[in-house]
């Protein structure tokens, strides 16, 4: 059952990791800045003061968890936070591939399907939880994914429902997860 009223608490806990972000942000502007004028020890002052700040903003977070579950919200999303989920930039490669499997060209489902019976030790728990629109998170991720391909000019520009891949995508669908991309 949630608790009536919640949103209100969870907004300023929000903001406080917010606030918190900002000012680690702008600490390690002024250490940087010590830094390069050769004032080592402020530097590393400022830094010892980061690290508690970061400390901090992960007390913040564990205590905005604790608010979902006690708020009747967290049996969508406390249990699961963003180092429980396969960041975009990783889905690229296994897209590609993906996509030279269906011989270059296939509508997104086609990739969602391959996608899923490939995934196997890929996907973390909290790519598996329903996002807002009922679609699991990995679905929304390949989405998401598109427009990044495209500017990457891993894929063609086209606005249609078809993916079709590029020389350069195929050469990044090749590419071992430590071999560095070569620009021209």
């Amino acid at each position: 059952m949630k608790v009536p009223h919640t949103q209100g608490v969870t907004r300023a806990l929000r903001n406080v990791r917010t606030a918190t972000k900002k000012t680690l942000k702008g600490l390690n502007e002024v250490a940087g800045q010590r830094m390069a004028k050769g004032d080592y020890v402020a530097a590393e002052t400022l830094a010892a003061k980061g690290r508690e700040i970061r400390q901090f903003m992960q007390q913040a977070d564990e205590l905005l968890r604790t608010w979902r579950v006690l708020s009747g919200r967290g049996a969508k999303t406390a249990g699961t936070s963003k180092g429980e989920t396969t960041p975009l930039w990783a889905y690229y490669q296994p897209i590609l591939k993906a996509i030279v499997a269906q011989g270059g060209e296939c509508a997104r489902d086609d990739i969602e399907t391959a996608f899923e019976k490939s995934s196997d030790g890929f996907l973390r728990p909290g790519d598996r939880r329903l996002m807002s629109g009922g679609r699991e998170r990995w679905k929304v991720m390949i989405r998401r994914a598109r427009k990044p391909l495209k500017a990457e000019g891993w894929i063609a520009q086209s606005s249609g429902v078809r993916w079709k891949i590029t020389d350069a995508g195929r050469k990044a669908a090749e590419r071992t997860a430590t071999e560095p991309e070569k620009r021209p």
